[in-house]
């Protein structure tokens, strides 16, 4: 685990108030490896820290930082999508981002597909705790989707490589970002068709226990929208992709 936070982003005025936050390797908008822990987490600190609100960040694999923030150690966690489940335990943010999901598989066996239901004949890679749309986790309910659940993308893109599975779902940017990590002649193997599985928005969870979140919650949104409004939002994501298209509009 590393713990990251923006102090220095704190006007003269910080309030005592600092929240503990979990989150994920998702690079590049969370890592450790990466300056201020990613372009997402630079958002994160950086509106709390607008509103006197200082925020740290642990990092931890995915499944492990969503149980954590249930508890009482933590605040809360960056970033996640919405659904029931977590609507029981979690205040939600304002959308921090938004992103897009593609299919990746191996270049010598391509996956032919227009529906979720096409995916039934092939063997899926997910990461533990991901969620990748409606209608695809319908299917793996109803066993209509064989799935096999890791706990990293990058493990996932191991058993593309090995002939393990045959189509692993993943947000373009953070798909692209990663193939830059292997070996050339491993990284040319994988690619996408670029047609969209899911789009979803991004959100700050903070535990519904603690009675103080609902007012920092809506410091945070506050920070939140002042990003957004003079472009640093947008700009940090911009430099983040790398050139990269998101596939998002």
């Amino acid at each position: 685990m590393l713990v990251l936070g923006l102090a220095a982003l704190l006007p003269a005025r910080a309030a005592s108030a600092v929240m503990r936050l979990t989150s994920g390797e998702w690079p590049p908008y969370f890592s450790e490896h990466l300056p201020e822990g990613g372009a997402a987490a630079r958002i994160v600190v950086e509106a709390f820290a607008r509103e006197g609100v200082q925020a740290e960040l642990g990092f931890f694999p995915w499944r492990r930082a969503l149980a954590l923030a249930r508890s009482d150690k933590w605040d809360g966690s960056a970033v996640w999508s919405r659904n029931a489940e977590r609507e029981q335990d979690f205040l939600m943010s304002d959308p921090v981002m938004e992103v897009e999901y593609v299919l990746y598989c191996v270049k010598e066996r391509p996956v032919a597909w227009k529906t979720v239901d096409d995916l039934a004949r092939y063997r899926i890679g997910i990461t533990d705790d991901y969620f990748y749309g409606d209608a695809f986790d319908a299917g793996v309910r109803q066993g209509r989707l064989a799935v096999q659940a890791v706990s990293s993308d990058e493990q996932n893109f191991r058993k593309l490589l090995a002939g393990r599975i045959d189509v692993f779902p993943m947000d373009r940017v953070v798909g692209m970002t990663l193939l830059r990590r292997l070996p050339p002649d491993e990284a040319t193997r994988i690619v996408t068709d670029g047609k969209p599985l899911y789009r979803q928005t991004l959100r700050l969870l903070l535990n519904r226990r603690n009675a103080a979140n609902a007012a920092l919650m809506e410091r945070f949104n506050r920070g939140l929208r002042s990003l957004r409004a003079d472009g640093r939002m947008a700009r940090y994501l911009r430099e983040a992709t790398g050139g990269v298209d998101s596939g998002v509009r």
